[in-house]
């Protein structure tokens, strides 16, 4: 059978970029078998217009692109570009999603399980008072590796808003999303479980008056939130109220607290209208879990504290500046900010700290390149050499 053990059903190739009719995406997506790999020629690059249209996955499927192919499906802000129904596992790779539109999730909309490797959204969009310009996880399974978000935008999570559903990030960038309106979270919006290990947050924002998270944005619902992040990068967000790098509160009645860990990251260099510009949170909706070794620019609530557990914690007469490199392509599948020799982020985390989510080593960096390059780990998503 196709569906559990035994031999997986024969992959299908896509031919052309048609919206439609034989050869297509389309049309391998109505024909696959469940656990089908569709796969498209080799050597094809070129845009598929789904502006007609999205595609609706309702089974399991991996769709691989070409790594280094430039293969683009985009919906001309017309569209959405992929729906993964709660039946639907899709394992999607090498692809850009580029100007998909849709009140919430204008590139993908998933309340199913959804595996994304090197795919990058481009400027997709969520339309009124919508969430998750990229993508909207509705109550579903999300694990992103390698991928970048840059230029999206919605009401609300401007890269993606992750509504009650589990996400695993490990060595994403987040690269000028914002909110439109009113609203909070230019990068991401999260109210459930969010994992991110070895990501860039960068020249994230929010428009409209006081608004929180330019860019990550934590809101407890009545399940809460846990939230870990592990060596990332929060530089040059901003927002017009509190929390231009990121913004946590929870419910307190009844209570459903937003429970935080943070370690090794560096949050630093980003800007807010009032409060604290790289972190604030709303007590006592928000439970520290655990906060150590990382490099904060100013925390004016003492949510972490300069001193305490490898942490340096710079004040708002003398923020700590994290002395990152411009945004460039310093290898890996993603763009970094490498620290520049003198930052206090090198050599920061101690080599027995440098650990993932679940304790064991952390090997790499956002780069996929070795750390720790000397005796110790560099704060933040990417170890400088």
């Amino acid at each position: 059978g196709s569906g559990g053990g035994g031999t997986p059903p024969p992959p299908i190739e896509v031919t052309n970029l048609d919206a439609a009719g034989p050869g297509s995406l389309a049309a391998a997506i109505a024909a696959a078998l469940p656990g089908t790999t569709i796969t498209f020629a080799p050597g094809m690059t070129g845009t598929l217009d789904l502006s007609g249209g999205g595609l609706v996955i309702g089974k399991r499927l991996t769709i691989a692109g070409n790594p280094g192919d430039d293969i683009t499906l985009a919906g001309g802000l017309l569209s959405r570009l992929l729906e993964v129904l709660p039946a639907g596992n899709l394992t999607l790779s090498d692809v850009e999603l580029a100007q998909g539109s849709a009140v919430s999730g204008g590139g993908i909309y998933n309340a199913g399980s959804l595996t994304l490797t090197r795919v990058t959204f481009t400027g997709c969009q969520g339309t009124g008072s919508g969430r998750g310009g990229g993508l909207q996880n509705e109550g579903g399974t999300v694990t992103c590796t390698d991928s970048t978000f840059s230029g999206c935008v919605a009401y609300n999570g401007g890269a993606f808003a992750n509504d009650e559903g589990t996400m695993h990030l490990r060595g994403c960038l987040f690269l000028g999303n914002g909110t439109t309106g009113n609203s909070g979270a230019g990068g991401v919006n999260s109210d459930g479980i969010l994992v991110a290990v070895n990501c860039t947050w960068t020249a994230n924002t929010v428009t409209g008056a006081d608004r929180v998270g330019g860019g990550l944005g934590i809101f407890s619902d009545a399940l809460g939130t846990e939230t870990t992040l592990i060596h990332c990068t929060f530089f040059d967000n901003a927002s017009t109220g509190p929390g231009g790098g990121i913004f946590a509160s929870g419910e307190t009645s009844p209570p459903a607290p937003s429970v935080l860990r943070i370690e090794g990251c560096i949050v630093a260099g980003n800007f807010a209208g009032s409060g604290g510009p790289d972190v604030d949170a709303v007590e006592p909706g928000v439970v520290l879990s655990v906060a150590m070794n990382n490099v904060i620019g100013v925390d004016t609530n003492s949510l972490i504290v300069n001193g305490v557990a490898g942490n340096l914690v710079g004040t708002a007469g003398i923020p700590i500046d994290p002395l990152l490199g411009p945004l460039a392509d310093n290898g890996g599948p993603t763009e970094t900010h490498l620290p520049a020799a003198g930052s206090a982020a090198r050599d920061h985390v101690p080599e027995e700290d440098c650990l993932d989510e679940a304790g064991s080593a952390l090997s790499v960096d956002q780069r996929g390149m070795l750390r720790p390059v000397g005796a110790d780990c560099d704060a933040g998503a990417v170890e400088s050499p």
